[in-house]
């Protein structure tokens, strides 16, 4: 069964981020808590324009030069601590697949975009970093309950296989 993979544009997102000192699950999970801890019990709970965080992915899942970056949607002034900066996504033409479930299976996902509905699809992969759109608020927890818009950035190529 083909993937369902979706094109749309997406706007950019001005985001607090921490930069995960590894791309292991324990570095991505270290700083996504630096960045709740930073945002607070009650902002972190808020539901923000994408649901709940962003994941930024610069670089393929496995391959050097592999960087990720634990996003939240600000809007406004905002004053950073250390470790916490402010930035912005970028704007484009995605290609998008729903994940549904446990996120320690989220690279099978991009994977399944990146290697599987690609190649097929009259795309190709653009420059820039794939975004994981966690559409739940920080409020549900339940693995099998986690619902992320995986988003990697494609151009047309004009020829479909």
């Amino acid at each position: 069964m083909a993937p369902r993979v979706k094109i749309e544009r997406i706007g950019s997102f001005k985001v607090a981020y921490v930069r995960a000192k590894s791309v292991n699950p324990e570095g991505i999970a270290e700083a996504w808590t630096r960045l709740i801890s930073w945002l607070g019990s009650k902002r972190a709970l808020a539901k923000t324009s994408v649901g709940g965080g962003i994941g930024v992915i610069q670089g393929r899942p496995g391959d050097r030069g592999y960087k990720y970056e634990a996003a939240w949607p600000v809007d406004g002034e905002v004053e950073t601590a250390r470790g916490v900066k402010i930035g912005e996504t970028p704007e484009g033409t995605y290609a998008v697949l729903r994940h549904k479930g446990d996120l320690r299976k989220i690279e099978e996902s991009i994977r399944v975009v990146t290697d599987e509905w690609i190649p097929n699809s009259g795309y190709e992969q653009a420059e820039g970093p794939i975004l994981t759109l966690h559409r739940n608020s920080l409020g549900v927890r339940h693995p099998d309950k986690q619902i992320v818009d995986v988003c990697v950035p494609v151009k047309k190529t004009g020829k479909k296989k």
